[in-house]
């Protein structure tokens, strides 16, 4: 607590002044304490090594039948990996190859139905320039095989965006 000189007052006022100063701030002496004096508060530490050795800086003689297995689970861990990568690198080729089959589908399509492209400039003079109802069926089914090459187009996307992950 600071001390605090009163010069040029009455007793009275040196009293008052010393009874709003402590009530401010007041002389704690009680505290609180999380210790209890019959409680131990150490904990209690590991006894001491009955042989004295430590694997810290002594490492342990190696064991060569724990060494073998290890290698061997490491061994066949990597032909795991490496048997499912061929794996999955069979079925993107397999993937590649149906999408660079119906690529050549399409193509074929497209050139197929190009050939029976009619002038449109030029007015039918007779019913013969006509598609017909064959020409009509071709170009349906056609147009089915675009729709099943978008389709498996849209799968394989999905498959090498599956296998990139």
């Amino acid at each position: 607590m600071a001390t605090t000189v009163f010069e040029g007052s009455s007793a009275d006022n040196i009293e008052l002044a010393k009874q709003f100063w402590k009530a401010i701030d007041p002389v704690s002496d009680i505290r609180s304490s999380l210790e209890h004096l019959n409680i131990s508060q150490k904990l209690n530490t590991a006894p001491e090594p009955k042989l004295n050795i430590t694997y810290a800086h002594n490492l342990p003689p190696e064991d060569k039948v724990a060494n073998e297995h290890l290698e061997r689970a490491r061994q066949g861990d990597e032909e795991e990996k490496l048997q499912a990568r061929k794996e999955a690198l069979k079925r993107r080729k397999r993937a590649l190859d149906r999408l660079h089959r119906r690529i050549k589908e399409r193509q074929q399509l497209e050139q197929k139905s190009l050939n029976n492209v009619h002038d449109t400039t030029t007015l039918p003079t007779n019913s013969d320039n006509l598609p017909n109802e064959s020409d009509l069926n071709e170009i349906n089914a056609a147009m089915n095989e675009i729709r099943h090459f978008e389709e498996d187009h849209d799968l394989i996307d999905e498959f090498n965006d599956d296998l990139s992950d």
